[in-house]
């Protein structure tokens, strides 16, 4: 993976070393207020009917459902019935039953399940954000996670990595560490892109700019329902062309 030394990576591993307990605290302390956030009520998931795209979800199923009170208003509801509506067919999401918080867990979540997979969705970073991952180690990960996937659902299954979201701009982040985040986010996401154009079938789709007085209402505070709205789009788009199979697998700059 010589092609990830790319990825700027400034930091000393004895201080990050040092720093861990304190990345760590601000980890809980961010979990817990998502936790404490608005979530519509628990769907119920069945088995694939016949014919159906299954798209395997990698990726934490809060972060997908926060700040709306109905189903259908969410991420993952959106995108199955976009993705659904344009393929012709029905769609099935195939998920872990438990949330994916990191790249370094993904692979051993999802080997049971990867199998029955005509595509994944790979939703992921928050956790790795906090916790300051080096860039290397977060490509490693996602290199893992992706041969995981396609050593078992076949080489072309096809592959989402979704962009990390500005999560500085949460209002649930730290006020503290709102630069420091920033500035992981856009490393992680670089090495993501790279990850992506150094494997076949895999597509990055960077988070969409919320715009001001549409998703986002004022600083720090946005429409959940628009955020999950725009961010459904992308990723819709994103799998059908890995479903497909008719447009080249490469990253698309319009989606920048």
């Amino acid at each position: 993976m010589a092609s990830h030394a790319g990825v700027r990576d400034p930091r000393s591993a004895w201080t990050w070393t040092l720093l861990r307990p304190i990345l760590m605290l601000r980890l809980r302390l961010f979990r817990k207020l998502v936790s404490e956030g608005i979530y519509p009520p628990p769907a119920p998931v069945g088995p694939a009917p016949c014919e159906a795209d299954r798209v395997l979800f990698v990726g934490s199923t809060a972060s997908a459902r926060f700040g709306v009170t109905v189903e259908g208003l969410t991420t993952l509801s959106r995108v199955s019935v976009s993705v659904s509506a344009q393929r012709g067919k029905q769609f099935h999401w195939i998920q872990t039953g438990v949330s994916i918080l990191s790249a370094r867990e993904a692979a051993a979540r999802i080997e049971e399940i990867a199998g029955d997979a005509d595509a994944a969705l790979v939703a992921i970073g928050f956790t790795d954000v906090l916790l300051m991952t080096r860039p290397t180690d977060w490509a490693t990960n996602l290199m893992a996670l992706i041969q995981e996937v396609q050593g078992r659902a076949g080489s072309s299954c096809g592959i989402v990595l979704a962009g990390i979201p500005p999560m500085a701009d949460f209002r649930q982040s730290s006020r503290l560490g709102r630069v420091r985040i920033r500035n992981q986010v856009v490393r992680l996401n670089e090495a993501t892109r790279i990850v992506a154009d150094s494997c076949g079938a895999c597509v990055f789709v960077p988070f969409p700019v919320l715009q001001p007085g549409v998703a986002e209402m004022r600083r720090h505070e946005y429409s959940w329902a628009a955020v999950h709205l725009v961010w459904s789009r992308a990723l819709s788009d994103a799998l059908i062309e890995v479903l497909d199979h008719t447009a080249p697998l490469t990253t698309n700059p319009e989606r920048t």
